[in-house]
């Protein structure tokens, strides 16, 4: 990968963590919400810091560009924490505004 993006890696995932670290601090975010932020942070970061890892599994998957693989990566992983947030939404609507049991409950 390019130094300048690595560097721009590196600038974001710092950032992205002093501002959940600042939300958690004023009791904006939970902290099982931001779990999640903080694992895609440090690894985005160690990504960044150590590129032969984002080279190395972007050419075992195909990928021409490692910076195409690292946006892939981002996708997936926005992908599954949106199924996850939906989830939470479907079961505290089940469970709070319409009085059902939660949502999991019927899948057992």
């Amino acid at each position: 990968m390019d130094l300048q993006l690595n560097l721009f890696f590196i600038l974001i995932s710092v950032l992205t963590i002093i501002y959940i670290i600042k939300k958690i601090r004023k009791h904006k975010l939970n902290i099982d919400d931001s779990i999640v932020w903080i694992i895609w942070s440090i690894i985005l970061l160690i990504l960044s810091i150590f590129p032969k890892i984002s080279i190395f599994f972007a050419k075992q998957m195909g990928f021409q560009s490692t910076s195409n693989f690292i946006l892939c990566l981002f996708v997936f992983v926005s992908y599954i924490m949106l199924f996850l947030f939906f989830f939470q939404i479907i079961v505290s609507i089940d469970f709070f505004v319409i009085g059902l049991k939660p949502l999991y409950s019927y899948l057992y």
